[in-house]
């Protein structure tokens, strides 16, 4: 017979329910007649509660049947619209019959009410005691033979009793057994905790004395271990010269022509996976590079900043996501200007994250601007207070998310919407209330740049590649037509008429255009976040190991410099502080290099001595260290 298999069929669920209600009334029912056959009279409260309990369950049970039922006759007109069998609705409408006439008959027998317990209809029929009076001798034997069998089963009893005594007692001396056991242990656990304590005595007074020895040899292996240090790294800094020639050689070919930028993509792929190997050998070489960065990039970095970089910096990478060899060769292939910029750090107290990476897009505008464009992206902050943006990003992000969902709805069409965003208002604000120049290094991830889609963009370089080339098929008709000798001043001149009536022109749709305009957009909470990027990805990048080695050299120098001026410093007077004295470059607190404002909030932060353990510089020779061209 076929079954539903729907679990999630209702009827199958009440009949489950209905059964097992079925189940309950038959075991009350069942002990109903049981009691009723034995209770004296109907008033008797085992009686009535046992009645109560069988009317009640059955009155449960008549509801959930009365819905099997109506369903049953839904489903019967349509037994196919509800994906059942003509076989699973006769086998329904059996089982709520059945059930039903049970039901009915557990009804049908409480109807009948109080009937009188036999043991009544037996006590009346019972003889009077004086029956049974001995009158006879047969009757006298018989009463000894009683008492005499209730005189062995009373001795039997006594035998049973006396077994158990005997087991009680064997089990309470297992007992006793077990309890001096648990004693034994317990003092066994005792002097193991005893000897434990001394042995760990034993080995604290072991440790102190081993840090002393130590300590006492610190100061004899420090100088051997500086110079097999400074031996290994000499041998890094000749590969790393080697490297940065290879790097140099193959940005002069770009120049010169020998080479494209996209190919010049591939042999740099190749260069800087050699330079990954070597410079993971080298400890502290990327906060060592951003410690000797440009001015582009050394004015968007605070005090703050600089020592989540120095002491959290692992890596730094930079990819041109769009072309080969970053993606397959048989791939459409993008912009080489697209890149993303990669930073890996350390598990550190400011930020949950241990890889920031942010996607900067090459784009061309309808009206003929050019640049790069990028998303928002989050930083998971440990708490406000770590927040260096001071809720910037978290707020470009929030709104930048408000602004997909909108043109998502809107088709991206009516950019009116997307500014009266309650989000893009909270952004807006807060970049009104901060300072451009105290903008953290860490707001350049809430860049954005101006809202060109791709879509605008693929339609503009079109536009602009046909352009292009309607130029050079009319300049290759004119040489064609008039043949190289010959010159047609006005034709050229009507040219160059043409071109600059087309610039001007891009210039006034550019005065006209909202997103091309000069000025950065309300929204943008780090104005120079093209320009940042544009340093990182083809400056600091591509020439970190020459800024290394740079860090290298003016180290060596501020040595040299910092012992002789120790000398000359004792001399002079107290009030020359001004002077300058050469020493580790440090990022200050202001921009314009005045360090001696009494109201910064922020101090001076040296990121080499935050680098080195300890605050001593790395040991290494000197003599051996190549210098780059």
């Amino acid at each position: 017979m076929m079954r539903s298999t729907n679990d999630d069929d209702p009827f199958l669920q009440v009949q489950t329910d209905v059964l097992s209600s079925l189940n309950t009334a038959r075991s009350l029912f069942s002990s109903y007649i049981r009691i009723r056959s034995l209770a004296a009279s109907p008033t008797s409260p085992e009686f009535l509660q046992a009645r109560t309990e069988v009317e009640a369950t059955l009155q449960d049970l008549s509801t959930d049947l009365e819905d099997l039922a109506e369903s049953v006759k839904v489903i019967e007109k349509d037994p196919y619209g509800y994906g059942l069998e003509i076989e699973e609705v006769a086998r329904r409408r059996r089982v709520v019959e059945e059930v039903g006439g049970e039901v009915m008959d557990m009804r049908e027998e409480l109807a009948k009410g109080f009937i009188g317990s036999s043991t009544d209809s037996k006590r009346e029929q019972l003889p009077p005691p004086s029956a049974f009076e001995p009158t006879s001798p047969d009757a006298t034997d018989y009463a000894a033979f009683e008492q005499q069998r209730q005189m062995e089963m009373i001795h039997e009893q006594d035998e049973a009793l006396d077994g158990v005594f005997q087991t009680v007692g064997t089990l309470r001396q297992q007992a006793d057994h077990m309890g001096r056991e648990l004693e034994e242990q317990g003092e066994l656990l005792t002097d193991v905790d005893k000897l434990a304590d001394r042995v760990g005595g034993r080995l604290q007074t072991g440790a102190a004395k081993m840090k002393e020895i130590i300590k006492r040899n610190e100061g004899v292996y420090h100088d051997q271990d500086a110079l097999a240090d400074s031996e290994s790294m000499a041998v890094t800094y000749e590969e790393l010269a080697e490297l940065e020639h290879e790097f140099e050689d193959a940005e002069m070919e770009v120049q010169l022509g020998e080479r494209s930028v996209r190919e010049q993509a591939c042999q740099q792929h190749r260069l800087l996976e050699q330079r990954y190997h070597l410079i993971s050998k080298i400890p502290h070489f990327w906060p060592l590079v951003i410690e000797q960065a440009p001015p582009e990039i050394d004015q968007f970095i605070q005090p703050s900043d600089s020592q989540v970089l120095a002491t959290c910096l692992r890596s730094i990478e930079v990819t041109r996501f769009e072309i080969y060899p970053y993606i397959e060769k048989s791939a459409r292939q993008g912009s080489p200007r697209s890149v993303a910029i990669e930073f890996k750090f350390a598990p550190n107290e400011w930020f949950e994250d241990e890889v920031l990476r942010k996607f900067f897009w090459w784009r061309r505008s309808r009206k003929g601007w050019t640049g790069l464009v990028s998303d928002p992206v989050r930083i998971k902050w440990k708490g406000k207070k770590k927040d260096l943006t001071e809720g910037l990003t978290d707020a470009a992000y929030d709104a930048w998310e408000a602004e997909k969902k909108v043109g998502e709805i809107t088709n991206g069409k009516p950019r009116s919407v997307k500014s009266m965003l309650p989000e893009r208002k909270a952004l807006e604000r807060k970049i009104e209330r901060s300072v451009e120049g105290s903008l953290s290094f860490f707001t350049w991830f809430a860049y954005r740049g101006r809202d060109v889609s791709a879509e605008e963009s693929e339609k503009s370089m079109l536009a602009e590649q046909k352009r292009r080339e309607a130029f050079r098929e009319e300049k290759r008709a004119r040489y064609e037509s008039n043949g190289p000798n010959h010159k047609d001043d006005s034709k050229d001149n009507k040219t160059d008429e043409v071109e600059h009536e087309e610039e001007d022109d891009g210039e006034e749709n550019e005065d006209e255009s909202e997103d091309d305009s000069d000025e950065m957009p309300s929204w943008e909470a780090f104005p120079g976040g093209e320009d940042l990027a544009v340093a990182i990805s083809e400056d600091l990048f591509p020439n970190a190991i020459k800024y290394f080695v740079q860090a290298q050299e003016e180290d060596s120098i501020s040595d040299a410099e910092f012992e002789d001026d120790t000398e000359d410093s004792q001399a002079e007077d107290s009030g020359n502080e001004n002077e300058s004295v050469s020493g580790p470059s440090k990022k200050r607190s202001g921009r314009d290099g005045n360090d001696d404002d009494e109201d910064s909030d922020e101090k001076e932060v040296d990121i080499r001595g935050l680098v080195s353990k300890d605050g001593n510089r790395r040991p290494r020779k000197r003599a051996r260290q190549p210098s780059l061209p």
